[in-house]
Order: structure tokens, then sequence, then C-alpha cells
């Protein structure tokens, strides 16, 4: 029965990411925590993505020109992963702590796309690479500890001006996806994610590679529907409040 719920769960994530084209990861992570429970959801989740996820980075690749800030703010990305990892292996027998984290990644991550579906800030650090590579560190670390994604924190300080909203998205989703993978294999290769999850995570990659190009498939057409993040929105916020209150 679990099998079949993450199979759903990843497979669900995956159609709505290709859909939305950023609300898979933090679905997947809602939905394990209450299939698994708080720390086994936080372990897998970073590996279910690499298959929800992987539509976004050949387009990433092809589209990013400037490969010198890619490389700053991947390389910073992937060493807030390593203090993210350190962390979480300090806290990981404290279920409460992480319980209230979680709850508050849920609750700013849902209230983030419902501010941003209303409101259009202008940027404040508009080409300010140090900036950019400061926030990327940070929002690792935050990332490794609760096994969510990282961008909504980075888009709090990149530039959304509309001629390169694109080109910092895709370089968004290409520094957080190498984070994935190397969280993945550094949860692996420490033995955090130990032989029963295995399973979970390997059918879970391969629902979430399914559901995603289900979901690509109807991205034009709903893509520019904002009803459809706002109720996604809720639904996170709702599963914060939760965690938070109960």
């Amino acid at each position: 029965m679990t099998i079949f719920k993450i199979v759903l769960a990843a497979f669900l994530a995956g159609s709505l990411n290709g859909v939305t084209g950023s609300f898979g990861s933090i679905l997947i992570l809602v939905s394990l925590v209450s299939i698994l429970g708080i720390y086994d959801a936080i372990l897998i989740a970073p590996v279910i993505y690499l298959g929800i996820g992987w539509q976004y980075i050949s387009n990433s690749i092809n589209y990013i020109n400037d490969k010198k800030f890619l490389l700053i703010i991947s390389v910073s990305s992937l060493l807030g992963g390593v203090l993210g990892f350190f962390i979480l292996t300090t806290i990981s027998e404290n279920t409460y702590f992480l319980k209230i984290i979680l709850a508050i990644t849920f609750i700013l991550f849902g209230s983030h796309y419902i501010f941003y579906s209303y409101f259009e800030p202008k940027p404040k650090f508009k080409g300010n690479v140090f900036i950019y590579s400061i926030v990327s560190f940070v929002s690792s670390v935050v990332s490794s500890i609760t096994g969510s994604f990282d961008q909504p924190i980075l888009e709090l300080v990149y530039d959304r001006t509309k001629e390169e909203q694109l080109l910092i998205r895709y370089i968004i989703i290409f520094s957080c996806y190498l984070t994935a993978i190397f969280k993945s294999c550094i949860y692996l290769s420490g033995n955090l994610i130990y032989s029963a999850l295995v399973p979970f995570s390997v059918i879970g990659i391969c629902a979430g590679i399914l559901g995603s190009i289900l979901g690509k498939r109807y991205e034009r057409n709903i893509y520019s529907n904002q009803n459809m993040k706002l109720i996604l929105s809720v639904i996170v916020i709702i599963a914060g409040l939760k965690l938070l209150l109960f």
C-alpha cells in the first residue's frame, strides 16, 4: 500500500510540475510527510525530484549563456548543501524541531506563490552576483534540512524583469537540480537513506518521470492559468498549518 501511495504521489507531483513548472517538488514533500513521516520524507524527496524535474535541465543548459554566473550560483548551492547535510544529521533525532521547520517551509512556500500571483515586486539586487550567491547558499542550506526546493527563496532576490525572467528561471532550475543530485548522493553515501527507502526512491523517480512527461504535454494549455497555482498554494499552506497545530 505504501508503494502505491508513493507511485501515485510522485506521478501526480510530476504531472503538476510539468503543467505549472514549479509545484512538483513541494507537493511530493507534502505527500511523503503523510506517507513516510517527516525524517524519511526529507531524505527521499530530493531523490524523487530527480525524476519529477528532469525535463527542464536540457532546456536550462541550452538557454543559459552566462556560464560563469551559472558556475558561481551552482558552487554556492553545493556548499550550502554540505552545511545543510551536517545540520540535518545533528538535529535528525529532534522530530518536533523538524516538524516546525517543515511547517514554516510549507506556509512560506504557499504564501510566496499567492503573493506573486497578485504582485510583481521590483528587483532589488539586479545584477549583483554576490547577493545571488549568498542567497543561493542560504537557500540550499534550508532546502537540505527540509528536503524542499530552493526556488521560492531564490526568486525573492533574483531579477524579475521581463527581459531576463526566463534566463533567471532556468538558472534557478539548473542550480537547484544540481543541488538535488548532490543531496541524493550524499544521503546515499552517508547511509541516511537506509535499504528500505531505496525501492521507494527508485519507484518514485520512475513515476515522477512518467508524470512529468504527461504534464509537459499540457503545459501550454494550463501554464497561464493562475487558478491552479492558487489552489495548490492553499493546499500547501493547509499542510503546513496541519503540521504546526497537530
